[in-house]
């Protein structure tokens, strides 16, 4: 059988507990799950010897011991019970009668746990579909660093033309933001939201006192050559 006993707190300030060596105590707490066992009574002395794994004699020596200490009774007409059991393990609060009153108090409410639990409101798929979306919309992107292939588009260009930039003064900033971006190892999660915010940064000159003569071409590719020889022979041909 089962069953629990009641230990309280007040037992650490009892001398007679305290002032046990630590095998006694060991003895009367294996005594007292055994007591609970049987209605509070220690039956023999080999019920006794059995739980505490020793012999007969020496089981009737520890009890007696324990008895002297005032920590267990003699009963009548049995043999010992730990002391003040009846008034310390009271039976009105077994958890059979916990249980019967729970199941009275349902009974009387007239409503059980699963009409309970039909009535609350189910989330349906469709709706779970929603808030996984906007949870997942509601993250960030992740940061990146400046892809090596990263080229102006038409719109990226058309926003700093509007700004009254020139083409030749486009083309040395975008190498000044390429070039910053990764001298300083920068990260972004949008590169052209960042090239927006280079193009109107406050700490941009008006382009009107940029000294465009200053702002040197962009090299000349292999192809660029040869398309400039190839002008060249063309125009001595038609002379």
């Amino acid at each position: 059988m089962n069953r629990w006993w009641r230990a309280y707190s007040d037992a650490r300030h009892d001398p007679k507990l305290m002032l046990l060596a630590p095998d006694m105590f060991r003895a009367w707490f294996i005594l007292l799950c055994l007591a609970a066992e049987n209605d509070g009574q220690i039956k023999s002395a080999s019920d006794a010897a059995f739980a505490l794994r020793v012999n007969d004699a020496k089981a009737k020596g520890i009890i007696a011991f324990l008895a002297g200490k005032g920590l267990f009774d003699p009963v009548d007409g049995g043999y010992f019970m730990p002391h003040n059991w009846r008034a310390r393990q009271y039976l009105s609060d077994v958890s059979t009668d916990r249980v019967k009153r729970f199941r009275n108090r349902q009974r009387n409410n007239g409503e059980t746990f699963h009409e309970t639990t039909s009535k609350r409101p189910q989330i349906t798929e469709t709706e779970t579909e929603k808030i996984e979306k906007t949870s997942s919309s509601r993250r960030r992107k992740s940061k990146a660093a400046l892809p090596s292939d990263f080229r102006l588009s038409e719109q990226d260009i058309e926003f700093a033309l509007s700004k009254g930039w020139t083409q030749a003064y486009l083309q040395s900033e975008f190498s000044r933001f390429c070039d910053h971006a990764a001298a300083h190892a920068r990260q972004q999660a949008d590169w052209r939201a960042a090239w927006r915010n280079w193009v109107t940064s406050p700490f941009q000159r008006p382009v009107s006192e940029v000294r465009i003569s200053n702002v040197k071409p962009p090299r000349k590719t292999m192809l660029d050559c040869f398309d400039d020889i190839a002008a060249d022979l063309a125009a001595k041909r038609h002379a």
